[in-house]
């Protein structure tokens, strides 16, 4: 079971796959990706910015984690060495003789509950981040006008950035 504590790749891609679904702007945009090098991977570090960046969804990575160390303390899912890195191939490469129902459950289970609380976390303060990127977004587009007023003319790359910026948010 020590094995699985840190290599368990459900909470990581629980959390990303909230992002995917109710995360906004880049956050969302880039979650995909980075579950994908995180699951497959098993580069954890990846999912680091997504938390650090909504502190709060720490409590959701918690939870999830301790919800696969108990699926696997009460159904005896084990591994024999590290699963280094914690892909999930490393972790089904190193999963004991009878335990692979146990671990297969533990990372579903893990991942289900940090999506679930990161979903929620994330729809409560949803209309509060896109007040905020709005803000930017239009600090972003004035600073564009007032560089176009500085030029004394529109410029194609400067409307490149309006429309770029338009098309993120």
């Amino acid at each position: 079971i020590l094995f699985l504590l840190e290599a368990n790749p459900g909470p990581g891609v629980g959390l990303l796959l909230a992002f995917t679904f109710f995360g906004i702007g880049a956050a969302r945009a880039s979650a995909p990706g980075a579950a994908v090098i995180q699951f497959f991977g098993g580069i954890h570090e990846v999912y680091f910015p997504y938390a650090l960046m909504k502190p709060m969804v720490i409590l959701a990575l918690i939870a999830g984690g301790a919800t696969g160390v108990t699926t696997n303390m009460l159904l005896g899912g084990a591994l024999r060495a590290p699963a280094a890195p914690g892909s999930i191939f490393a972790v089904l490469a190193q999963t004991a003789n009878g335990s692979y129902f146990a671990v297969i459950l533990s990372v579903v289970l893990a991942a289900a509950v940090t999506f679930v609380l990161t979903a929620i976390i994330l729809r409560a303060s949803r209309k509060r981040d896109l007040a905020a990127m709005a803000a930017i977004d239009d600090a972003f587009g004035a600073a564009i006008t007032q560089t176009e007023a500085a030029k004394g003319k529109s410029s194609d790359a400067l409307g490149g950035l309006r429309g770029g910026a338009a098309t993120a948010a």
